[in-house]
């Protein structure tokens, strides 16, 4: 094998799995862009390490439905995607060591079998950091890869033949239904997007960075069993431990000089916090949150006929449990009364209600659903903006959609994850 070169040659044994293998270190930061996607296997493998990975496809055949929904339930793994044909990149970036670059896609035939050249770029070449801001700009354009775009590119795939996909009718259709994302030349700039767009693209994208840090917090909270509290759902708990780090650990700035961490080690950090926080006594959670807020909030917001059957007093009662509402409170002459007042003044009793329920319980996806509760005058409240809808969201629904703010970026920065800030 020519050292570098791989070209999936038998003879020399240089398959650009063993490319991805050789510079895959354990727990190191890995980024792919690709145009086609058929080999889960290559991304486990990467899981398996704890190697953080960020993935770009192209949705279009013969990317594969299934294997993207295996790769989503996957712990540290982010996936975004592309729909134009014009995204045609094969590039594989392993933390700050090196890069592979050619012309494999992340396919079975593209690892093992088919005649492919992938050269490796070492990190202290000069191109080295050239390829990684490449990839951080393609990451910023592509969209958020979900389980409802997955699944209507499966129904979508169901429907054509061989002929149709050979005529590019596949391509029209994943563009028609699921948007055209395309990765604009640098030059170009972006097309301009509604303010309603703009928060949905990046809501979607500042959230996907939040659960997929979440998702290794709340295995390692769970993995002994103990809880703080019983009878208050495991987010509530893990928000209140996210609020005893930022006190207690986090305070200030602090967040912002904490080493980046993967693997074993940011688990030590995040298993020695969540031991202080079950040997100490938290009062605001234990007699607070558990035996005031959690039981007002869910009384009023715990289905759609609760809300719409709630009366005035109901309504603002549960809306005053939210941090962010109550927080508004020192805009006000007169404080937390006044605020209640101007609320109530400037919203009708009805569209408080509809509104709300809409935004917990409505169909379709629940961050067009916040989308519309800030921008769409059907549904958009006074004196309710993002932070309320959010932490609303993430007090009842929070089992799919935890609650997020500034305090729980700045906490999971501070646990080691690099993670966008709210």
């Amino acid at each position: 094998m020519h050292d570098g070169l791989y070209t999936n040659s038998s003879s020399r044994s240089d398959f650009i799995k063993n490319g991805i293998d050789k510079y895959s270190t354990r727990q190191c930061n890995v980024y792919i862009a690709v145009a086609f996607f058929t080999d889960d296997r290559i991304i486990d493998d990467l899981s398996r390490k704890q190697c953080p990975v960020k993935l770009i496809v192209r949705l279009g055949k013969p990317t594969s439905p299934a294997k993207l929904e295996n790769v989503l339930k996957m712990e540290m793994v982010q996936v975004r995607y592309v729909t134009a044909r014009s995204f045609h990149p094969k590039l594989f970036i392993f933390g700050d060591r090196a890069a592979l670059v050619g012309s494999a896609n992340l396919t079975d035939a593209g690892m093992v079998t088919n005649q492919e050249i992938m050269l490796s770029v070492e990190s202290d070449d000069p191109r080295f950091s050239s390829l990684k801001e490449l990839f951080h700009l393609y990451w910023e354009q592509a969209e958020v890869l979900d389980k409802r775009i997955v699944a209507r590119y499966g129904e979508i795939l169901k429907k054509y033949n061989a002929a149709d996909i050979a005529g590019g009718n596949i391509e029209k259709e994943v563009i028609d239904l699921i948007g055209d994302v395309t990765i604009n030349n640098i030059d170009w700039g972006k097309n301009k997007k509604s303010k309603k767009l703009l928060y949905i693209d990046d809501f979607r994208r500042s959230y996907q960075e939040f659960q997929s840090a979440y998702k290794t917090v709340k295995r390692l909270y769970l993995k002994d069993g103990r809880r703080k509290r019983g009878g208050i759902p495991v987010h509530i708990e893990i928000d209140s431990f996210v609020s005893y780090v930022r006190d207690e650990h986090a305070q200030g700035e602090k967040w912002k000089y904490t080493p980046l961490l993967v693997g074993v080690e940011q688990e030590q950090v995040i298993n020695n916090l969540i031991d202080q926080w079950h040997g100490v006594s938290w009062e605001y959670f234990e007699n607070t949150i558990a035996e005031e807020k959690y039981p007002k909030i869910k009384k009023v917001f715990s289905s759609e006929d609760a809300i719409k059957n709630a009366t005035d007093d109901d309504v603002m009662s549960g809306l005053k449990v939210l941090h962010s509402f109550h927080d508004r409170q020192r805009f006000f002459p007169g404080g937390l009364q006044t605020l209640v007042d101007t609320f109530l003044e400037k919203n009708d009793s009805n569209k408080i209600r509809s509104s709300l329920a809409y935004l917990l319980y409505g169909d379709g996806d629940i961050i067009i659903r916040m989308a519309n509760l800030l921008y769409n005058s059907d549904y958009s409240l006074k004196q309710f903006g993002r932070a309320n809808i959010q932490e609303l969201v993430g007090w009842m629904i929070g089992d799919d959609f935890p609650i997020v703010n500034g305090r729980t970026t700045k906490v999971l920065r501070f646990m080691g994850f690099d993670i966008i800030q709210l």
